[in-house]
């Protein structure tokens, strides 16, 4: 990645622009997260840089939002694919810009010439803390306390209209809580549970894009519980188990089962994860069944999916065609019953595109 924000620096810099690193590259890096995803904004036209950087790396060229000047540029190297994101804000305010964005840690920049220069390169370590001392003191731009935020492990919205502006961000704010191991502070959640436009206003593309960015998480049990429990917006956005919480035999519902099996499948990925070299296998596998078991959990379903997070989001819904039947006291909606399981997955795959 370095290699490639070098390359762009140099693009700018003969332009006469300014270029900065912006969003969740910046925030993974000042935790010492790798990432191979940057985001990066210039002065003037972020198009024209963006098609100069795809024709000297060998990348692929996409024009995102013409209107908001947003293009991406996709390098497949020697380490593997590489995404870099360039918005062009014209004779904007940086500032503006760094505040219209979703949360206070994501609402950082940090002028590209300085990290270059205060990076130790591609392979090398990373800062030996929540900040690179010597350069960020100075020239990281903090309009919103994203830093302290950083150090205290805070997902904070950065304004009081930053969920309603964009309902998917209750999404990726819980997804961001799971990814980072933070804790959503009060207010954002109030803002969250508040929010007058529900997530399901968002493009089916996004909030799938989303649902599979948590499913790929080693604890998305734990997400979807701050999401149903907690923030109260998990049935805006799969209406579905609703109809999957009446109680069924012993009181437990068929969402109870299915969070069990997702639970379940979590466990199976991590002690898979978890055997090294002569390690027994989980279970009653032997080594060679857990290697084709691993092997068809990560194999590709499509060309940019793997199995695993259609396999998380099948959990869910699995014991969805036995959730029929009438219980002492009560009577389950016929929606529950066989073989609404087949029927809710597809509706809900279609919804999701």
């Amino acid at each position: 990645m370095w290699e490639y924000l070098r390359r762009l620096h140099e693009i700018a810099c003969s332009r006469g622009r300014q270029a900065y690193l912006v969003g969740g590259f910046l925030r993974d890096f000042l935790l010492g997260r790798p990432s191979r995803d940057a985001d990066v904004v210039v002065t003037g036209r972020g198009e024209e840089v963006a098609r100069e950087l795809a024709g000297t790396c060998g990348g692929s060229f996409v024009l995102l939002d013409p209107v908001r000047d947003v293009s991406r540029v996709v390098i497949r190297g020697a380490g593997g694919s590489y995404q870099i994101d360039i918005t062009g804000f014209g004779d904007g305010d940086l500032v503006s810009d760094l505040r219209r964005r979703d949360f206070t840690i994501n609402a950082l920049a940090l002028p590209l010439g300085d990290f270059l220069a205060a990076c130790p390169g591609e392979g090398g370590p990373p800062p030996a803390g929540p900040y690179l001392p010597g350069v960020l003191p100075t020239s990281l731009i903090d309009p919103l306390g994203g830093l302290d935020d950083l150090r205290r492990g805070l997902i904070r919205a950065c304004g009081p209209r930053s969920i309603e502006d964009d309902p998917l961000r209750a999404l990726r704010a819980a997804r961001l809580a799971g990814q980072l191991g933070f804790r959503i502070e009060p207010g954002t959640v109030r803002l969250i549970r508040a929010m007058p436009v529900p997530v399901s206003k968002a493009a089916p593309e996004r909030i799938w894009e989303e649902l599979v960015n948590i499913f790929l998480l080693p604890a998305a049990r734990a997400v979807i519980d701050l999401l149903d429990r907690e923030l109260g917006v998990l049935e805006q956005v799969l209406p579905e188990i609703a109809l999957l919480r009446c109680p069924g035999q012993g009181g437990e519902s068929a969402w109870d089962r299915g969070l069990k099996a997702l639970e379940c499948l979590e466990e199976t990925v991590r002690a898979l994860a978890g055997r090294g070299a002569g390690a027994p296998a989980p279970g009653p596998l032997s080594g060679s069944s857990a290697g084709q078991l691993a092997a068809y959990l990560n194999a590709p379903l499509t060309r940019t999916r793997s199995r695993l997070p259609v396999l998380k989001l099948a959990c869910l819904f699995h014991a969805a065609g036995s959730a029929g039947g009438r219980e002492p006291g009560g009577v389950c909606p016929s929606p529950c019953a066989p073989p609404a399981g087949a029927a809710l997955a597809e509706a809900l795959a279609r919804r999701l595109r």
